[in-house]
């Protein structure tokens, strides 16, 4: 069942500029989108300054980033965040994929939800070469195992 939400014009081009950083020293893990204020466009979250420092801190693991950035997403708002995961495939090789991950958190309203259930085919039309989709509602369950086992796989 469609919306009938559509994407803003700029989210393909955004999302070309995130695989093309993917070949550049300077890189981003993730970028964020969200709908307008009247639920009629998907947008890019331009709020996202967190995103930039990302990869930057030679210390933290990958899975200490992606923690420390889910912990930064709003609790009453869903978001479609596409997100470059790095892993090992089976043989032990590196690994990584471009991820959609569909925040969702219990608290959102039953409304919200259904909007952005009904949205995230107009969202993933717009983005080609997407590996994983993971449905991600809360801290707890935060879709990181799931991305790792299915990269192992890819």
């Amino acid at each position: 069942m469609s919306s009938g939400v559509e994407c803003d014009d700029d989210v393909a081009n955004i999302y070309k500029e995130f695989k093309m950083m993917g070949k550049s020293s300077v890189k981003k893990r993730a970028i964020m989108f969200k709908f307008n204020e009247d639920f009629t466009r998907i947008i890019h979250d331009k709020n996202e300054d967190f995103i930039t420092l990302m990869g930057t801190t030679p210390d933290m693991t990958h899975t200490a980033e992606y923690h420390a950035f889910l912990s930064k997403l709003p609790v009453n708002d869903c978001r479609y965040i596409i997100y470059d995961v790095e892993g090992q495939r089976n043989d032990g090789c590196p690994t990584s994929g471009i991820s959609l991950l569909c925040w969702v958190p219990e608290q959102t309203s039953v409304r919200k939800k259904m909007v952005f259930a009904s949205s995230k085919d107009a969202l993933k039309n717009k983005l080609q070469g997407i590996k994983l989709k993971v449905h991600v509602e809360s801290l707890d369950d935060n879709g990181w195992d799931e991305m790792q086992d299915r990269l192992k796989k890819c």
